[in-house]
């Protein structure tokens, strides 16, 4: 019986990820918009997080203070190296960014099963490392175009770790 039931329970966190709302078209597309099974219910053990919870703990506690609103959350996020750009360079055809998170966040609702819930997962993506601003001839950032495949050097994981998880 106990076989059973943890078979049944293995079944149940092994279809509790994240649909994906739409196929890559490329693998430009995919680096920048892709979770690769990254948002699942199992990585709420480990990495994923709660968006809502992440969200609403970086815009609460914050020691800057602000509204409770989506360009407090941005801005926020922002202060941690995470970039949130108006177009997305470095492919063979434009990719639209995200407007609800960041680049680099892949987002997604998973259904842990019984009872059947769903749950808006977060979780780091390629991009949030490896998609930095675009840089003037002058050397300034650019952070409104991101370009794939360059590194993120603003990007402090171990503080937005921090503010997440103190909050």
């Amino acid at each position: 019986m106990k076989t059973r039931v943890a078979l049944w329970l293995s079944l149940l966190l092994l279809t509790a990820s994240a649909p994906l709302a739409h196929a890559p078209g490329d693998g430009a597309e995919a680096f920048a918009r892709h979770d690769f099974g990254a948002v699942n219910f199992r990585a709420l053990n480990t990495v994923a997080l709660p968006w809502k919870l992440v969200a609403a703990a970086l815009i609460l506690d914050d020691p800057e203070g602000g509204g409770v609103d989506h360009a407090h959350l941005r801005a926020r996020l922002q202060t941690f190296g995470f970039l949130w750009p108006e177009r997305i360079e470095g492919a063979d055809r434009p990719i639209m960014p995200a407007r609800d998170h960041p680049l680099g966040i892949s987002v997604g609702e998973v259904t842990p099963g019984l009872p059947p819930v769903k749950v808006t997962v977060a979780n780091l993506a390629c991009a949030s490392c490896h998609a930095g601003p675009v840089y003037a001839p002058d050397g300034t950032p650019q952070p409104a175009t991101a370009w794939l495949g360059s590194p993120n050097t603003s990007l402090d994981l171990e503080a937005y770790t921090r503010a997440v998880t103190m909050a």
